[in-house]
């Protein structure tokens, strides 16, 4: 088959959540599966090309793009991902280039103009959206390349693109068929237009076309597509929660039931290969270990490492460890004699229940003299400014990591015993996975993906998603790990080689996405 994977993010080029991983992983398993994939991407102000070669310019005459009412010219640059068969389409523009976030704005553009607000999505996100999406069919009619059999659309700045290539009419794209995955259908992920008046003005389609995607007022992408893709998520239970409406998506659901739209649900893979921890060049760590196989050795000395070396009272992540802690800012430090370690990696937003970690971090410290957290992430300044506060107030036992570095990420996760994810919905979930990989224990709420974990055999679930819920169950597994240590390295053997096996994305790609792909080529139109 022939395939393109449609995404505004891919790891190692342009990284931003967890679109990245799943772009990345699924271009190169369908690639090794014997696939042709072509991989589609803007190109930003911090897209790397340190892992692209073959790199080359201008690849086609420029195309004239409507956005807006009037005409835009994207070019296109193409490479070859190191050590692949995946081949990258950049989508150039200015209005890409002139970014050094994906979605959002950085702080070096805060600087440089205030109303570019650190966090908060780009002002002119529509334009890029409409923008990529229209190069990509674009792309298509303009080269002599091959048709391709799939088009996979990743999330919902991507979804336009069946809406795009239908109303096209192009005998280039007569034969292929269309899949659009939701990676997060919650509030303010939906990329939606605001009214029918802005969705004709960005996107030049018919209100006959628009009305498809109603949503109140509002025009939803993923609605629109579902006329004419096939919808997936990032788990089964997530397509689930959509399907009878029992997560917050802001009334997307109800019109996912109104109009009876299938979604199937396909848990993303995990590349071990990429986290290992019995290779350091893999896992970024400072020492080698391997759960799977009952080695925790190197664990307790990656621990021992963070403690003496990242989060001491003294260094303060000093310029000798930069490459752990470059982009980063350290709030607080850890006692070296602390016994329980509970740690948080991940986005800094209201989704990922960051208040309620927040809120139930102080009860869980008083009931445990020895216990400390070990928090690292970046998102809203609010919810930043919360756990900067709680390392100031609880000296030694609260350590708070503002930015991303991926070593350091990797170092926090498997330093701890325990890792809480307290989210208020989850699609998929890519930290608990990385964690059991790691050897540490999640502790998470029993929504979406994060029922993957096998509740008392792989981790621990709790609901409702409430701080007191927290606490108690944070406690209670904690007061178990003091009297019984051996149980819970047995429960982390059991989970890093369940991680290893089931969750591989070969596994995924061979009995989930080509079964879909060659079903749905079977069919007619």
């Amino acid at each position: 088959m022939t395939i393109w994977v449609v995404s505004r993010e891919y790891a190692g080029i342009a990284e931003a959540g967890g679109v990245k991983n799943v772009t990345c992983s699924l271009c190169q398993e369908l690639d090794r599966s014997d696939c042709s994939v072509t991989c589609f991407l803007p190109f930003y102000g911090c897209t790397s090309l340190q892992h692209i070669e073959q790199y080359r310019e201008n690849i086609l005459p420029p195309a004239d793009i409507q956005v807006c009412g009037r005409s835009e010219l994207v070019s296109f640059c193409s490479g070859m991902v190191a050590g692949t068969g995946v081949r990258v389409i950049f989508i150039c523009s200015p209005y890409f280039k002139e970014k050094q976030g994906i979605y959002t704005y950085t702080e070096a553009e805060q600087a440089a103009n205030p109303l570019f607000e650190k966090g908060k999505g780009h002002r002119d996100f529509q334009i890029l959206n409409v923008l990529f999406q229209k190069a990509v069919i674009a792309f298509g009619v303009e080269s002599n390349i091959g048709s391709p059999d799939i088009i996979h659309c990743q999330d919902a700045a991507a979804a336009l693109v069946p809406v795009f290539m239908r109303q096209s009419n192009q005998p280039f794209f007569k034969k292929t068929k269309c899949v659009v995955t939701i990676h997060n259908a919650g509030p303010c992920y939906h990329h939606e237009f605001a009214s029918m008046g802005e969705a004709v003005f960005y996107t030049g389609l018919p209100e006959s076309v628009l009305t498809e995607g109603m949503n109140g007022s509002r025009i939803e992408p993923f609605l629109l597509a579902a006329h004419c893709s096939v919808l997936t998520t990032v788990s089964p239970e997530y397509a689930r929660e959509l399907l009878e409406n029992e997560t917050d998506t802001d009334g997307l659901a109800s019109r996912f039931a109104a109009q009876g739209t299938a979604i199937f649900g396909i848990t993303n893979g995990i590349d071990y290969d990429q986290y290992d921890p019995s290779d350091t060049g893999k896992s970024l760590l400072p020492f080698v270990f391997d759960p799977s196989c009952n080695d925790f050795t190197g664990k307790i000395q990656c621990r021992q490492w963070f403690l003496e070396n990242i989060a001491s009272e003294k260094n303060g992540g000093n310029s000798k460890y930069s490459t752990y802690m470059k982009g980063i800012e350290r709030f607080g430090w850890i006692n070296p004699h602390c016994r329980v370690f509970l740690s948080y990696h991940g986005r800094i937003v209201h989704q990922k229940g960051i208040q309620i970690l927040s809120d139930a971090a102080g009860s869980i410290l008083e009931r445990f003299p020895e216990a400390c957290f070990i928090v690292a992430g970046q998102g809203e300044l609010e919810l930043e400014k919360t756990l900067s506060l709680l390392a100031g107030k609880y000296t030694g036992r609260f350590v708070y990591f503002r930015g991303y570095n991926k070593r350091l990420s990797r170092l926090c996760t498997a330093a701890g015993d325990f890792i809480l994810l307290p989210s208020l919905f989850e699609p998929c979930g890519l930290e608990d996975m990385i964690a059991q990989i790691y050897g540490t224990v999640p502790v998470a709420s029993r929504t979406g993906g994060l029922n993957k974990i096998i509740d008392g055999k792989s981790g621990f679930l709790f609901s409702p998603v409430t701080v007191q819920n927290l606490i108690e169950k944070t406690s209670e597994e904690v007061v178990s790990f003091y009297k019984d240590p051996a149980s819970f390295c047995h429960m982390a053997v059991f989970a890093a080689q369940n991680i290893k096996t089931r969750y591989s994305w070969k596994n995924v790609v061979y009995q989930q996405y080509l079964p879909l792909y060659h079903k749905m080529l079977a069919e007619k139109r």
